[in-house]
């Protein structure tokens, strides 16, 4: 794939890194399959309450925010998942349909936050390409309902609405932040861990009748503490007095306008975002607009290849095709709905031997140390006469170092 040997900027920074020992992830395998360890015990779940009043009608054209705060008596956290409970309805005599979006698309961004400061902010493309795009088709086939999300990865079939109201009970497990790599044992942090939601000014697609309304009865955030022995959770608890540091992912993202895309000639993009390694590189074209009913769209692209700040050519021109089904597989867990459905093409350029244990564990095992000047260059499938939104995100190494329960979070690998 990659014209040469990839530069071992990453591979070095890693290995001269400190003695101070790493708290390793925990094994929580949402795909029934148990890579190497598995959680030892039954896991201890939370129900963690809004900090501020969670609005009734919150996608009501207006942005609204909500916080969670993880409280400081929590072990280790590995995994965690939001809760809707949703009412439709309507005073339409004779009733109506609301076609909803996917729970990926409940949310302009999610933030994780310490100490009050953003870590990382995940955006609702990245959302949904992370808890639908990256898993099998038997996960998908699991949770689909339970993330509204239809059998191909899209929107769902249209609700009937009633006089009195239809309740809906959705989930959003948030996979696709940096918390779920972290998976930061609590107590042991002298500040706030922080989840923030922006809700979207929207999430119908479609609707029939003269009047609804989806409102928002009750959102819970659920979280899963390890069940850990005594002895393991006193070793984490001085480790954090004493120095230990955590291995992360953060996501990082690159975005460029256009009011169309010429499918005769490449376009050549400097991706001036990045500057830290990373372990990939995800890329998408979507419609440049607010409608629900297109929040899934991405453009198929007929090629692609990645230049360096020289602009010369870090990887071959690669066929889009080739990407999605034969480069793609090999790095992550992928729903056949992405490599099948046309209107949902996402291209990845891995710069490891397994993007999804860098995702899960932060495992360093190579990458690419970018510049800000490296160039993505490509060319649409069809031509793109109306605006257009180019999306690139980049999978960069982060450390945690904590030391007298102080953190500090450097990006680095």
């Amino acid at each position: 794939m990659y014209r040469g040997r990839l530069p071992q900027q990453v591979r070095s920074v890693a290995a001269a890194s400190t003695s101070t020992p790493t708290a390793p992830p925990i094994s929580y395998n949402h795909d029934g399959l148990a890579h190497g360890s598995v959680v030892p015990a039954v896991n201890k779940v939370h129900e963690i309450l809004a900090r501020n009043t969670v609005p009734t009608n919150p996608w009501n054209g207006a942005l609204s925010q909500v916080e969670y705060e993880f409280p400081s008596f929590l072990g280790k956290i590995v995994d965690n998942v939001l809760y809707f409970d949703v009412t439709l309805s309507t005073s339409d005599a004779g009733g109506g349909t609301v076609q909803l979006a996917p729970t990926t698309q409940f949310f302009e961004r999610i933030e994780i936050l310490y100490n009050s400061q953003v870590v990382e902010t995940v955006e609702r493309d990245e959302i949904h390409t992370e808890t639908v795009g990256f898993t099998t088709d038997q996960e998908l086939a699991l949770i689909r309902n339970s993330i509204n999300v239809s059998s191909t990865g899209g929107l769902t079939t249209a609700f009937a609405t009633s006089q009195a109201g239809i309740r809906h009970v959705f989930y959003l497990p948030l996979w696709c932040t940096t918390l779920a790599t972290i998976q930061p044992f609590i107590r042991g942090f002298k500040d706030a861990w922080r989840v923030r939601v922006t809700f979207a000014t929207s999430i119908v697609a479609s609707s029939t009748g003269d009047d609804y309304a989806v409102r928002l009865n009750q959102m819970k955030l659920y979280s899963t503490e390890a069940n850990m022995s005594p002895g393991a959770i006193s070793a984490l608890e001085a480790a954090h007095f004493a120095g230990i540091s955590y291995r992360t992912i953060i996501r990082n993202k690159f975005t460029k306008n256009f009011p169309s895309i010429s499918n005769t000639s490449q376009t050549n993009e400097i991706m001036t975002t990045f500057s830290s390694d990373s372990a990939g590189l995800v890329v998408y074209i979507k419609p440049d607009t607010q409608a629900v009913s297109s929040c899934l769209t991405k453009d198929p692209l007929d090629t692609l290849e990645l230049h360096d700040s020289a602009n010369s050519q870090l990887t071959i021109t690669l066929p889009a095709g080739l990407i999605e089904a034969f480069i793609m597989p090999t790095q992550v867990p992928l729903n056949s709905s992405v490599t099948l459905n046309g209107s949902n093409s996402i291209y990845l350029f891995p710069f490891v031997p397994n993007l999804m244990k860098v995702i899960e564990k932060a495992e360093v095992s190579g990458g690419l140390a970018l510049s800000s000047q490296e160039r993505l260059v490509f060319k649409p499938l069809y031509n793109l006469s109306t605006p257009r939104k180019l999306s690139v995100i980049s999978y960069e190494y982060a450390v945690v170092e904590v030391k007298g329960k102080a953190a500090r979070i450097r990006r680095s690998a």
